[in-house]
């Protein structure tokens, strides 16, 4: 992967494929969509061992907004919770590591994730609270309300370098870095 110029992606893998990657990659790892697992222990959560391991590649770990696996009550997760794993994240491993991987599609079209969820999904293997989701994370309903990652980022006393990171920008030092 590393000579073809694709990124090591281990938001699906578990552990010790995630430190395995990270031991043996020669650019920045990445995990597109996670949390942290300190925050709420789900098992698409990274621990902190996954978490340092890929900050040490010069990654970025893209902390989700899927109800489910960021929070126990799926239908009162809100911004907040999100939040509470990037301020982890960045905590462990600094704001160069962290970034935006929502994963789920904030939509404005309920049937379409009523659909998915309930015709698709279980086809792909999806078991009930692992897998798509019709709940949405309150703050974050849609794209329109993506600027709350932002608002919600000042209020927690970020700087607009550090959140201007944590948007995209660590995402594109890494894309270019990777992908040239």
């Amino acid at each position: 992967m590393n000579e073809l110029g694709i990124i090591v992606d281990t938001g699906h893998c578990g552990k010790q494929t995630t430190l395995d990657a990270c031991r043996v990659s020669r650019t920045p790892v990445i995990a597109s969509h996670t949390g942290a697992e300190a925050i709420y222990p789900h098992m698409r959560c990274k621990s902190d061992e996954e978490i340092l391991a890929i900050a040490g590649t010069g990654g970025v770990i893209g902390i989700f907004a899927m109800p489910w696996f960021v929070h126990e009550d799926p239908d009162h997760t809100t911004i907040d919770h999100v939040l509470d794993h990037m301020e982890y994240v960045i905590r462990l491993a600094g704001v160069d590591h962290v970034g935006i991987g929502t994963d789920w599609p904030m939509s404005d079209l309920d049937w379409s994730l009523v659909y998915f969820k309930e015709n698709i999904a279980p086809k792909l293997g999806f078991a009930p609270g692992d897998g798509p989701s019709t709940e949405t994370v309150a703050g974050l309903e849609k794209y329109s309300t993506f600027i709350n990652f932002t608002r919600g980022l000042v209020a927690r006393g970020y700087t607009d370098e550090d959140i201007a990171k944590i948007m995209g920008g660590n995402w594109l030092r890494v894309f270019e870095q990777i992908c040239g």
